[in-house]
C-alpha cells in the first residue's frame, strides 16, 4: 500500500493490471493486481508463477 505504482503497467487487454515481479523459493513469482488512484483500495486479481502467467490472466476476463 506504502507505493502502489511499484509494479508494471501491463498493455493492450490487460492494461487494467500492475504485476510485480519477484523471487519466492528460488522461483520468479508475478503478483498481479490493480490500483483505483485516490483511494485506499489494491485488489489482488491474480498470483503465480512466471510461466504462463499471461495467458491464465486472459482466461479469467
Amino acid at each position: 500500500m506504502g507505493n502502489p505504482k511499484l509494479g508494471e503497467q501491463k498493455k493492450g487487454n490487460l492494461s487494467f493490471m500492475r504485476v510485480y515481479k519477484f523471487k519466492m523459493a528460488k522461483q520468479l513469482t508475478l503478483l498481479g493486481y490493480s490500483y483505483e488512484d485516490g483511494a485506499l483500495v489494491l485488489e489482488l486479481i491474480t498470483f503465480g508463477a512466471h510461466e504462463n502467467f499471461n495467458r491464465d490472466v486472459k482466461t479469467l476476463f
